[in-house]
């Protein structure tokens, strides 16, 4: 048989793109997830109900938001090549009793990424000096998430609720 560089070249191009569309399959990132797969999953549900905590609800002189980059995370297992994935949330300095400056988003690496921020409304509906606060999300907040195009979790008093984008990554 008698080598011929053309067939050669277009054996080793196929080859090429082949491997090419395979890793692109095996290492890319799945769909971001949703808000209701971050509420399904009770570690990071656990991590939110630290930061209520941590916003003081009960102390009607020190209560304030706290927050959170809520960030996707990968782990590829080197035996089977499939990866595993978990969050992380990256918090923010606290703000006031009704704000909150997220800062820009963390740039942990090609492993991370952000598909959702949370934070606290620690205000009862209505305050010990007759004030009512919406528990919900502001428009500004509405704005926020929609502009960023990720999903918001709010823990407030009635407890956990999603808004903005159904999943999505931080553009």
């Amino acid at each position: 048989m008698r080598f011929s560089p053309k067939l050669f070249f277009i054996f080793a191009v196929i080859l090429i793109l082949i491997i090419g569309v395979f890793s692109t399959i095996v290492y890319a990132w799945p769909d971001a997830p949703t808000s209701g797969d971050m509420l399904g999953n009770a570690a990071l549900v656990a991590e939110i109900n630290k930061e209520w905590d941590k916003s003081q609800s009960g102390d009607k002189d020190h209560r304030h938001e706290e927050g959170g980059w809520i960030v996707q995370c990968r782990s590829l297992n080197p035996e089977t090549q499939v990866y595993t994935y978990s969050y992380l949330i990256v918090s923010v300095p606290p703000g006031g009793r009704a704000g909150l400056t997220p800062g820009a988003p963390p740039n942990l690496g090609e492993d991370y990424r952000v598909v959702g921020f949370k934070h606290t409304h620690p205000n009862p509906p209505t305050d010990e000096d007759g004030t009512d606060w919406d528990q919900g999300p502001s428009d500004a907040d509405k704005r926020w998430h929609e502009r960023h195009g990720i999903p918001g979790i709010i823990r407030n008093a009635a407890g956990l609720e999603s808004f903005g984008p159904a999943s999505g990554t931080f553009k």
